[in-house]
């Protein structure tokens, strides 16, 4: 007989997460870097991690990053699209002309 073999499982669910990784992150520059000083905060981050990218992290939610970044610290990841600002409300209309006397 075989004897278990310990840590298979958690080998093959961080290959599960690795190959999401790949998946959900597109490349960006300084991937691998804690960006939040960088980009002084968090969210889009052009400068640091490049175009289209934002400083996200995992469970904080900011506009422009997904729902899934990095545990633990804040990373490039591809920044997704957030709605833009509703357009500007319309002047008041004009007072009616006084009526004759």
């Amino acid at each position: 007989l075989l004897a278990p073999r310990h840590g298979l499982a958690s080998h093959v669910e961080g290959e599960t997460q690795a190959a999401l990784h790949r998946k959900t992150h597109r490349p960006s520059l300084h991937s691998h870097v804690d960006c939040y000083y960088h980009c002084n905060g968090q969210g889009p981050c052009d400068g640091w991690c490049g175009q289209g990218h934002a400083c996200c992290r995992t469970g904080v939610f900011t506009l422009g990053c997904p729902a899934t970044a990095c545990d633990g610290y804040h990373c490039c990841v591809q920044a997704v699209p957030f709605p833009a600002p509703p357009p500007p409300s319309p002047p008041p209309p004009s007072p009616p002309p006084p009526s004759p006397p």
